[in-house]
């Protein structure tokens, strides 16, 4: 489905409206068992009982120029009347012409917020790195783009840190983190030789410490040694790989909130490569498969995608994604 411009009507971009609900549903007949299926499922959802630690959640207004994207407003029965909602479906799934509840997308209104974090201290090639996502991000997808002081202390790191969340908000759809550092099993290492860790760097942003952002999506990429392991096949040719690594003890990270997908470079305990010609393999190989898939696949698509690329192609490293994402979550060029 291509772009739609802010001058086509509702009925272009495939919005159902209460007011013309009936008719949509005579002209498209074949999607009512779907759509069905999907509204029980809603309804059922929203009878359930918040949670002690629910955060509540501004509705997200997505406008009817927004390109590709499906508005499905629920049956109204029962205590439902008084109430609205939106569901939001990705235009590669509705060219299958089946819908589902499974299908279910965070809105893509406004931009995305993009953080790079490069620590390039004794990280040759990394420029290269930093030079694609910006790129892909600001350039391709049209995205606020922020690039932090290079080689933070960890408590400078911290305070600018708090400083980027006060320019998080409703503005922006989603959240991207992407943090390039040597680290080890706790965390990343800063410029003073500290450990800044992980579970810290995403719970500054999650639902409780970012309520104005909650129920958006946040992705975080780091790239960084999480051990000293290597993988057991090993190509013979080390002229132009290193690692970034500086062992300790493990320690488990587990992510505790939800909107949020975390994929490491490598899996706990391993070291992480990076070429220092073109840059980290992992990260790298992140944005070629961003750039190729992004309009028509969800990002836990391209990460398993780029998780075979980078094992198949580069030293056996495996990366690894942790997520407490409750909708599927797309990557869309700003309107």
């Amino acid at each position: 489905m291509g772009c739609v411009n802010s001058s086509n009507s509702s009925d272009q971009l495939g919005i159902i409206h209460n007011n013309d609900f009936d008719d949509n549903l005579q002209t498209n007949p074949s999607i009512l068992s779907s759509l069905i299926s999907c509204f029980e499922a809603q309804n059922h959802d929203e009878d359930a009982t918040p949670t002690e630690h629910a955060i509540p959640i501004e509705p997200v207004s997505q406008p009817e120029t927004q390109l590709q994207m499906l508005a499905i407003a629920p049956l109204e029965r029962g205590s439902h009347q008084q109430r609205r909602y939106a569901q939001f479906i990705h235009p590669a799934v509705l060219e299958r012409g089946l819908v589902e509840s499974i299908d279910v997308a965070y809105p893509t209104s406004g931009k995305g917020f993009v953080l790079i974090i490069n620590y390039s201290h004794s990280r040759q090639g990394s420029e290269k790195d930093v030079t694609k996502l910006v790129g892909f991000f600001q350039h391709e997808l049209q995205h606020s783009v922020l690039l932090g002081n290079n080689n933070m202390t960890r408590e400078e790191l911290r305070a600018f840190f708090e400083d980027v969340k006060k320019s998080i908000d409703a503005r922006f759809y989603c959240f991207i983190c992407i943090v390039m550092a040597h680290g080890n099993e706790k965390g990343i290492i800063t410029s003073d030789g500290k450990v800044q860790s992980y579970n810290e760097i995403i719970e500054t942003f999650d639902n409780r410490n970012m309520s104005a952002f909650a129920g958006r999506p946040k992705l975080f990429l780091i790239n960084a040694c999480r051990g000293d392991r290597r993988p057991w096949t090993m190509p013979f040719d080390f002229e132009s790989i290193t690692m970034d690594a500086t062992p300790v003890h493990p320690i488990e990270l587990v992510a505790e909130t939800s909107d949020i997908y975390a994929v490491y470079s490598t899996v706990r305990g391993f070291v992480s490569t990076r070429d220092t010609q073109e840059g980290s393999i992992f990260i790298q190989t992140c944005v070629d498969v961003f750039q190729k898939y992004y309009k028509t696949r969800n990002v836990c698509d391209m990460t398993t995608s780029i998780r075979r690329k980078v094992q198949h192609n580069h030293m056996c490293q495996v990366s690894e994604a942790k997520t407490t994402l409750t909708k599927q979550f797309y990557l869309m060029k700003s309107q």
